[in-house]
């Protein structure tokens, strides 16, 4: 659902999906009627395909789900750096340890 609208929250005509993976939940949001049949378009005389646009209540699904995957996509994102400020850290006191064991070294 958050494919069908834009970075603006403006809706986006999409094609249905290609993978079998997600077929299932695209069957249902068709059910639901948040998606209605645009047009069909055929690439080089091949087997047509739907392109989808939201319906209003779509829409407001869209944006919601599209709200959802942007706090999970920052989420992640704060993990990750996170991690890298832990690992820099962890690097940084490795060092410092193994720097004064030199300098014990180079005493005696």
């Amino acid at each position: 659902m958050a494919g069908l609208v834009d970075e603006d929250g403006e809706a986006c005509a999409r094609s249905e999906p290609a993978e079998s993976w997600l077929r299932p939940a695209f069957r249902e949001i068709r059910k639901k009627g948040w998606v209605r049949l645009q047009s069909r378009m055929s690439i080089m005389g091949g087997r047509p395909f739907g392109i989808y646009a939201p319906t209003p209540k779509g829409l407001e699904e869209a944006r919601e789900a599209k709200a959802r995957v942007k706090a999970a996509r920052e989420k992640r994102s704060a993990w990750g750096r996170d991690l890298q400020a832990a690992l820099a850290a962890r690097k940084a006191a490795h060092e410092v340890t193994s720097n004064t064991q030199m300098e014990h070294h180079s005493d005696a």
